[in-house]
């Protein structure tokens, strides 16, 4: 599959049905279930079924979703995913990422980050972005910064009792 997006060192493309192994291993990682919860993919059916009601539905119904990375060349290792959600919460798009543990650390969430955020204010996408995070992520926290969000407050998910903290940007 063609990649949606090119940057100096990865490309970023639409989630297949061909990454569901990959998605099994990101989403049982220790990184992802602190910070992001436990998804219950336990195997390859699982992690379909995760790609069907998640990433895949939203690039229908929302004219975006998560994304893969890729380090260069395409056929490159697969790192991690970023991209934007839509939640029932929030009145526009936030942004979702996680990484690999052995990724983390080497500036890929920025670059993936940067490239998405720009190629959404060329297109007017929306002019507004959310981020939520929790309050024991201080490496989101700090990226989120970096990328020139500013935090809003607290955030509570629907049907979750634990306090987020909800950062924002216009554009």
């Amino acid at each position: 599959m063609d990649p949606i997006l090119v940057t100096e060192r990865l490309h970023l493309r639409k989630l297949t049905h061909e990454d569901s192994g990959f998605i099994l291993h990101l989403l049982n990682t220790k990184g992802w279930l602190e910070h992001i919860g436990d998804r219950g993919v336990r195997d390859i059916e699982d992690a379909e079924d995760y790609l069907d009601s998640g990433p895949l539905s939203s690039y229908g119904k929302n004219g975006f979703g998560l994304y893969l990375v890729q380090l260069k060349p395409l056929s490159s290792e697969k790192i991690g995913l970023f991209g934007f959600l839509q939640r029932e919460e929030l009145n526009a798009p936030d942004i979702g990422f996680a990484f690999l543990p052995e990724y983390e650390g080497k500036g890929f969430a920025f670059e993936s980050s940067k490239a998405l955020i720009e190629n959404a204010q060329r297109q007017k996408l929306f002019s507004k972005l959310y981020a939520i995070v929790s309050k024991e992520n201080f490496k989101s926290q700090k990226l989120l910064l970096k990328l020139g969000m500013g935090l809003q407050g607290d955030f509570y998910l629907q049907g979750k009792d634990e306090v987020l903290d909800l950062y924002a940007m216009e554009f």
